[in-house]
């Protein structure tokens, strides 16, 4: 039962966001009684808490599956974007704005773990990459900060509500333009060929 109230929950939220939503309407959606949602969650926080914690789960697995394919340094850069972007395509932009308003301290945590995950991931990707002649000898810090700087004003609620844009359209477009910009010559051309089908 407390994975269909978090798998129900998670739908809804994502749809349309948590703040509007009440426990009431989560029970008479699932066709249960809100007694039985409180036996597993205290609170609809603590659903989302778990919702976030799953995610950032799920992240760290598939982003652990993809650095240790064999594949080239772009390759591994393109497959955690597409994971990436598919990932929050499914977030609509209320989900966004209600963890950044309503839940500030969720929204801290997860631009902690992107921050971290960011830099540990692209240390190992960039070095790899300079090693196939790919990636411009720009210092592994510099490229890191723009790219984390990068995400976190484009996925971002405020930026893509002011700018009518959509998560993976704003995400795609960001991944493509910060890729480009450390690549050689030669990592330009495999790049292109790479993303074809992105």
């Amino acid at each position: 039962m407390k994975e269909k109230i978090l798998q129900y929950s998670k739908e809804v939220f994502y749809r349309e966001g948590f703040y509007k939503i009440t426990m009431d309407e989560l029970a008479s959606g699932m066709k249960i009684s809100k007694k039985t949602i409180y036996k597993y969650f205290p609170s609809k926080e603590s659903i989302i808490n778990e919702l976030i914690e799953e995610t950032l789960q799920r992240v760290n697995i598939a982003h652990d599956e993809i650095l240790q394919r064999d594949i080239n340094s772009l390759e591994k850069l393109v497959a955690v974007g597409k994971f990436i972007i598919n990932d929050i395509l499914s977030i609509n932009n209320k989900m966004l704005n209600d963890l950044k308003q309503h839940t500030p301290h969720l929204w801290i945590k997860i631009d902690k773990f992107r921050k971290e995950r960011l830099l540990k991931n692209f240390s190992i990707i960039l070095d790899q990459g300079k090693n196939e002649g790919f990636i411009k000898e720009i210092p592994n810090q510099i490229i890191t900060t723009v790219f984390i700087s990068g995400a976190r004003a484009v996925i971002n609620p405020d930026f893509i509500l002011n700018n009518n844009l959509s998560i993976g359209e704003a995400g795609k477009s960001a991944l493509m333009f910060l890729i480009s910009g450390m690549l050689t010559k030669k990592g330009q051309e495999v790049f292109n060929k790479i993303t074809m089908d992105f």
